[in-house]
């Protein structure tokens, strides 16, 4: 018995729709249900109608075009014909919402720029990464926004200058004495540790707070805030919606930037005069010693482009340059692999800084994390 040739080939598989994808509901008042669709590895983010996620969810990788229609006919009373399935497929593949097996490429799209993304430590995020919580902020903004309307005015932006500003004059009026309880608190002992983490914490909330507050003001959702550990340092995060995020003008995304480390440095100036007002060697003005410090220290990181935090997001929006650093490193390992790269001048210097700047900032959260691991078994060592 002879086989027919056409079944001894491998099958390939039809497109599909992503498994690693999260999926959330999204409800607005007044507003048809929508779906959050959001890729935690990335922090890309897509947002698709009830219906457009109904047909996305035919996308098995088992059922070709015609079949995907014919189901949707028969199990759902929708009609739909193929050519307008397979555009609707071809825009899915493009965005990288479903996987086509033919072209694995097109699965993996380059990312769009986003506010969402956290800061970069290194290639091991993904493994050592451990997420605290996280939440849903869009009752708790409603909430805040009802009570409070004048938060996100530019009153309220003054007022907390203002306050901001005599937290640093009064800080620099007290510098020597500020100085000297600083190295008293973190050289003697460890019970400023719990403290630490407990302030940095807030803090991170207090400044995704930040974030989120200004693109509620703006009319643009947020899905999540979060908060995590990476090794030792604590991090942060704020997604919203891509789709509605891009399309605000420059100056509002750069609002949007910069309200996270301006309600970081809010957080901080609050510190600042709880510790003028504690008593000398009380527990509240220890503790307020280490809210000064601890989390303004934490807020460097997020503020270097080096890391995908929101001074890159920053530059890449001064510079007009979305996706910088992805763009960097393409360039760098198609010079790596000996093929020529055609870049004006000023994407030669921009590049070449980030690809430095980048590899630098991993060499030096590295070798600090292997220099606190080995301080840590130093100290539980006998002697």
């Amino acid at each position: 018995m002879q086989l027919n040739s056409g079944l001894a080939q491998p099958i390939v598989g039809y497109t599909r729709l992503r498994e690693d994808l999260d999926i959330e509901t999204l409800v607005e008042p007044g507003q048809p249900e929508r779906f959050v669709l959001r890729d935690r590895d990335t922090e890309e983010s897509f947002v698709l109608g009830k219906r457009e996620l109904l047909v996305a969810r035919m996308f098995d990788g088992m059922c070709s075009i015609d079949r995907i229609v014919e189901r949707l006919r028969d199990e759902h009373g929708v009609r739909a014909s193929e050519a307008t399935v397979k555009q609707f497929e071809e825009r899915m593949v493009a965005l990288g919402i479903l996987t086509d097996p033919s072209r694995p490429s097109a699965s993996r799209v380059a990312k769009p720029r986003s506010q969402s993304a956290g800061i970069t430590y290194g290639p091991f995020k993904r493994v050592l990464m451990i997420t605290l919580f996280r939440f849903d902020p869009h009752d708790m903004l409603d909430a805040m926004m009802a009570r409070m309307p004048w938060l996100a005015t530019r009153t309220a932006f003054g007022a907390f200058g203002v306050l901001v500003l005599a937290a640093c004059v009064m800080l620099g009026l007290n510098a020597h004495t500020f100085a000297r309880e600083l190295v008293t608190v973190y050289s003697t002992g460890f019970a400023w540790i719990p403290i630490h983490y407990a302030v940095v914490i807030a803090s991170i909330v207090v400044h995704e707070f930040g974030h989120a507050l200004a693109c509620r003001a703006y009319r643009v959702r947020v899905t999540e805030i979060g908060v995590a550990v990476y090794v030792v340092i604590a991090t942060g995060w704020a997604w919203p919606v891509q789709r509605e995020w891009s399309r605000l003008d420059k100056t509002a995304r750069g609002v949007t930037i910069f309200a996270g480390p301006f309600a970081s440095l809010v957080f901080a100036a609050v510190a600042v005069f709880v510790w003028a007002w504690a008593a000398p060697g009380s527990a509240a003005r220890y503790a307020a010693t280490v809210a000064i410090a601890s989390p303004s220290l934490a807020l460097i990181p997020t503020l270097l482009p080096i890391f995908n935090g929101d001074g890159y997001l920053a530059m890449t929006e001064f510079l007009n340059m979305p996706r910088l650093r992805q763009r960097a490193f393409s360039a760098f390992m198609a010079l790596v692999r000996g093929r020529r790269v055609s870049l004006t001048r000023r994407e030669t210097l921009t590049y070449t800084a980030m690809v430095i700047g980048t590899l630098g900032g991993w060499f030096i959260v590295w070798a600090n994390v292997a220099r606190i691991a080995v301080s840590a078994v130093a100290a539980f060592q006998p002697h």
